[in-house]
């Protein structure tokens, strides 16, 4: 069995505040693209979960813990490689596509045949993106990540996204959410003006989106301003969740692809991606 474990890019991402269990109370609109990890799953006496990039580590990774809470169910074997595609700790949620693909794979590959609601509770043992991977698409996230609605889907539009060449750290996420202060916190009023453009199918524009992280990662990360500065409208430039990846968004296919070559051309290493639905 192969399964496809796409990226995400917020549109909007707003902190409210902190809720009584320690994490932050976001409101977002995410939406999944077409640069996807590749998970193929085989029949095993044993558990062998590996990977074609060198520096992935299964055991520090949430396959392994997906794997985990579905063999509290059913302790099976399963061999699972995982072709690397999204770049590590990129803002993407790369690990956490992959978690919610290996916890909707497995199920059906054992036969466990989990209805959604069981799911989704899974997912958000894993992680707060988890459970919107669950859903994919387009989608308004609440609370720290468990409250996904599902939206209409944003039709046509291109993101060229820029990866940065820099050091990351561990647990970067926790680190960037942990210097943001009350200035960053929002009421929701930018989410809420994206989401009625979408309801209403009407056109979404670079100037149109927002993430309250994103001053935050120009302090953390280094040297990220100018690569925000490639971008021949930089004013125009969203960071992908907590960075350091950088996109902005297009709906000319072919001014898309010519902004990313020549992003590659000046020897940056840019993606043209799509709409994953």
């Amino acid at each position: 069995m192969k399964v496809l474990a796409p990226a995400k890019v917020n549109l909007s991402l707003e902190v409210k505040g902190l809720l009584p269990n320690g994490y932050h109370e976001i409101t977002s609109i995410m939406q999944t693209i077409d640069l996807c990890d590749i998970l193929s799953f085989y029949p095993s006496s044993d558990i062998e979960i590996t990977s074609d990039l060198a520096n992935w580590r299964a055991q520090e990774s949430l396959v392994s813990k997906a794997v985990e809470l579905l063999r509290g169910k059913s302790p099976r074997g399963v061999r699972i490689e995982v072709q690397k595609r999204i770049p590590l700790s990129s803002g993407l949620g790369g690990d956490s596509s992959d978690a919610a693909a290996t916890l909707l794979a497995l199920s059906s590959f054992w036969g466990l045949d989990l209805p959604g609601e069981e799911l989704r509770a899974l997912a958000i043992k894993l992680g707060s993106d988890v459970p919107f991977f669950i859903h994919k698409g387009t989608a308004l996230v609440e609370g720290y990540g468990e409250k996904v609605t599902t939206l209409p889907g944003l039709g046509d539009y291109f993101f060229i996204l820029l990866f940065p060449d820099m050091p990351v750290g561990k647990e970067k996420t926790k680190r960037i959410y942990n210097l943001l202060s009350s200035e960053d916190y929002s009421d929701g009023s930018f989410t809420n003006q994206l989401l009625s453009r979408i309801k209403s199918s009407s056109k979404i524009e670079s100037k149109d989106l927002f993430n309250a992280l994103g001053k935050v990662a120009f302090r953390f990360f280094d040297g990220l301003e100018g690569y925000k500065m490639a971008f021949p409208k930089p004013e125009e430039v969203q960071v992908a969740g907590s960075g350091p990846t950088l996109f902005t968004i297009e709906q000319d296919k072919l001014k898309a692809e010519s902004l990313t070559c020549d992003l590659r051309i000046r020897g940056f290493n840019a993606h043209l991606a799509g709409v994953f639905r």
